[in-house]
């Protein structure tokens, strides 16, 4: 009776939980999409919605039928809308619910894994606070409101299902349990990868809890100790495999090099335990990327300095490994799940969601020292003061979940927010004045990117100043130019892709405050710039740009080479289509055929139907067919 009667009150205080976060979460979730949430799901509305398989295998897997990266993930978002546009609090609150899934998930993992090593009541206690400070920790809230960060937590999610599965495969004593637990561990790593590449560190966390958690005594079978072999040696064959990927990566289309990388890693994971640590007041967005401005300024090096912090508590953490086996874990738990995204990967610098999973072992850590120090004042006979410190550290945490959920509700407050913490971020001002232009306040919009500018000096602010130009009334004393110097000491950023887009409706407009060089040079100066060419994403959609503008002007010599690069970038059956399109309007019907054939190898290639690009494929040779029977 006793134990049911703690069993409903437990349940009952997770219910309460659960709600709470439920509630606090709620108060953003009637905000729109943002940035890469439109690259993501404007897939699902390409071809006028996903209403049959044909529909989901081409969103989920690409044009090619075979990019199965984040798959799962895309095929998530079809559970909230199969249509594009959409509402976006659907989605978010599909990811408030993942969030709270993975709360519960979280939990039964720490529980189960301090098991191995503690009493029942111990890991229920820290356990059940860990998840707590998990799952209410404001720092998640640019994660679980940012419709595309679900790649994030569907990551999150299998990784710690897998780690639960490998838990249940040491305790089992049954052989057939075993196995069973084992394959389901392969399986929820494999869906975890599916959902992000960031998942492979499973391998290692697995490895990790293998090598920390076993219960003294502990007996392996032949069979868990073959599994246990296998991971070591996986994880040291991964290890190679990723530094090697890493080391012959290519970071020509980041600002910064690898060198650089390292060193600027250590500043920015410092900022990681910072936002943990002290979430009160910290500058918290998703836009970090005046953390290049540091490198830009030449601050990495010096900023290196921090590894020397985070090579103090590695040390700290083993040498305490006997009596708070737990905090080491812990400590290793999130210093190993950043290894692919925080050290040698050409990734961009900073973002708040790749703690998402890392942040359980400091959740876990932190919950280790709050049961001490509870323990402790209990001991001294401070209980009252012991429950109190624990409700104002819950209490705090939760109020500052409410509030940073509650802007994400208004996206002008959130960008007045993030901008003021962050003025040397390019998207952050970038975001600023694209949002006073749309408000009206065309001077404000002027001001901000003109500020930007001569703080950051980037082609897509100065391209985003001419298009405003050519779109609104601006003072004249408020006119921009761009010249020839500009744009060569300019270096690559994405923005510019999007803005050059942006201008090709009005291309007269921009050619007048353009200095020392004319639009078309200004397209052939993008194109040799440093790091369009390494980033093969934004060098297709420059051609195509390129392509469009020129099919527009007439241009077909021009049109043609655009294409033809296009296609060389990224050859899929829609940049051969385009091809053949662009020679059939300029009347050369051999080279349309040609690409036309090509078109039609990469269709037949296709594993499903696709009646759509069928259809594409059709009228292109009917139109071949008609215009080579009048010539």
């Amino acid at each position: 009776m006793h134990s049911t009667k703690h069993l409903l009150m437990f349940l009952f205080g997770i219910v309460i939980v659960l709600a709470l976060v439920s509630f606090a979460y709620s108060l953003g979730i009637q905000g729109p999409f943002l940035l890469d949430d439109f690259s993501s799901l404007q897939g699902i509305g390409a071809y006028g919605g996903v209403q049959n398989s044909s529909d989901l295998l081409r969103y989920i897997l690409g044009s090619t039928g075979l990019e199965w990266s984040r798959s799962f993930s895309y095929l998530s978002f079809l559970v909230d809308d199969q249509y594009w546009p959409s509402d976006a609090s659907i989605f978010k609150k599909t990811n408030v619910a993942i969030h709270l899934i993975i709360g519960l998930i979280t939990f039964l993992l720490l529980y189960t894994s301090i098991k191995l090593k503690l009493d029942n009541n111990k890991a229920l206690v820290i356990a059940s606070f860990a998840s707590l400070i998990w799952l209410i920790h404001p720092l998640h809230v640019s994660t679980t409101l940012y419709v595309v960060q679900r790649m994030a937590q569907l990551s999150a999610l299998f990784v710690l299902l897998s780690l639960l599965c490998y838990v249940c495969a040491l305790k089992t004593k049954s052989n057939a349990q075993f196995f069973l637990a084992v394959f389901l561990a392969f399986f929820f790593g494999s869906l975890g990868f599916l959902s992000k590449e960031n998942a492979l560190c499973v391998v290692w966390l697995m490895t990790w809890l293998d090598m920390t958690l076993k219960p003294i005594g502990y007996r392996k079978s032949i069979y868990k100790s073959v599994v246990s072999k296998c991971l070591i040696f996986s994880s040291l064959l991964l290890m190679c495999l990723f530094t090697y990927s890493s080391i012959s990566s290519d970071f020509n289309f980041r600002v910064f090099n690898q060198v650089e990388r390292i060193q600027e890693q250590g500043a920015v994971l410092a900022k990681y335990w910072h936002y943990w640590l002290l979430p009160w007041g910290a500058d918290t967005t998703i836009f970090h990327d005046d953390m290049e401005y540091r490198v830009l300024q030449g601050y990495a090096l010096k900023d290196s300095s921090w590894w020397v912090l985070h090579s103090s508590i590695i040390l700290v953490a083993f040498f305490v490994r006997k009596k708070h086996i737990l905090i080491t874990f812990g400590i290793g738990f999130f210093y190993i799940s950043h290894i692919i995204e925080s050290t040698l990967w050409p990734l961009e610098l900073m973002y708040e969601h790749r703690n998402y999973l890392p942040s359980i072992g400091l959740a876990l850590s932190m919950s280790c020292i709050l049961y001490e120090v509870f323990e402790y004042l209990k001991y001294k006979k401070l209980v009252l003061v012991s429950y109190g410190v624990i409700f104002l550290f819950i209490g705090s945490l939760f109020i500052q979940l409410v509030y940073r959920s509650s802007l994400w509700s208004d996206y002008k407050v959130l960008i007045l927010k993030w901008s003021y913490e962050h003025p040397y971020s390019l998207r952050a001002q970038s975001s600023l004045a694209t949002l006073y232009a749309a408000s009206g306040m065309v001077s404000l919009s002027a001001n901000t990117l003109e500020a930007a500018y001569s703080k950051t000096p980037n082609l897509k602010l100065r391209l985003q100043q001419l298009n405003l130009q050519c779109t609104a009334d601006i003072e004249t004393s408020k006119l921009v130019s761009l010249s020839l110097e500009d744009v060569k000491n300019s270096y690559f950023s994405s923005g510019i892709i999007y803005e050059l887009e942006a201008s090709t409706y009005h291309v007269d407009c921009i050619e007048r405050y353009l200095i020392g060089l004319d639009y078309e040079i200004l397209l052939g100066e993008i194109e040799t710039m440093k790091g369009l060419s390494s980033h093969e994403r934004y060098m297709a959609l420059f051609y195509d740009i390129v392509g469009a503008y020129y099919t527009k002007k007439k241009n077909y010599s021009s049109a043609v080479e655009a294409r033809i690069k296009l296609y060389n970038t990224q050859p899929t059956i829609d940049t051969a289509l385009k091809a053949a399109e662009v020679f059939l309007s300029g009347g050369d019907i051999k080279m349309s055929k040609k690409f036309l054939s090509i078109a039609k190898g990469y269709y037949d290639g296709l594993w499903y139907d696709d009646p759509l690009r069928e259809s594409q494929i059709i009228n292109l040779e009917n139109g071949i067919n008609f215009i080579s029977s009048n010539k």
